[in-house]
């Protein structure tokens, strides 16, 4: 990941929740744009995810009005 070397993440969801889990992404790496590739369900409620690297997040801010 830090080394930009991934063309593809695969993202699959298990509908459990057990504890705190692990972090997805590690500290300290890149903010990373993505764009999805493809999603689907399977018959056992597993959801997957395929997303690609798009090149570096980009932050915006906004105002709130009074």
């Amino acid at each position: 990941m830090a080394h930009d070397l991934i063309d593809q993440y695969n993202l699959l969801v298990f509908p459990v929740v057990l504890g705190r889990g692990r972090r997805l992404f590690p500290d300290g790496g890149l903010p990373t744009a993505f764009e999805q590739t493809e999603a689907r369900t399977t018959a056992s409620r597993i959801s997957i995810h395929s997303y690609r690297p798009t090149g570096r997040a980009r932050f915006g801010s906004f105002a709130l009005d009074d």
